[in-house]
């Protein structure tokens, strides 16, 4: 049906139907998880055990992220004197006065 000026579009992509791209992903998706697994373990199997462990460690971040490396603060030495405020302050001297 030609576009006329004025008048109602057609109907469109019926509701909740997929995108041709996303349809392809899926496919795509698909063949990973299936196919291109199966044919990824045998090759992994062919692997001499250096380049077996680098690969299988690299494939298995996807299923057990490593934990990310934190650096722990220096210590406080302590001769530091801790932080107060001034109304803390104030109160410990008021306590000491009335002693």
């Amino acid at each position: 049906m030609p576009f006329t000026q004025g008048g109602k579009p057609g109907p469109g992509k019926p509701r909740g139907s997929k995108h041709k791209k996303t349809q392809e992903w899926e496919t795509l998706g698909r063949y990973v998880c299936e196919g291109g697994v199966k044919r990824y373990l045998k090759l992994l199997k062919m692997l001499p055990s250096a380049d077996y462990m680098e690969h299988y460690e690299h494939v298995l971040e996807y299923f057990k992220p490593r934990l990310a490396r934190i650096e722990l603060p220096r210590q406080v030495e302590e001769t530091a004197e801790p932080v107060v405020s001034a109304e803390h302050r104030a109160e410990q001297e008021r306590a000491l006065a009335e002693m």
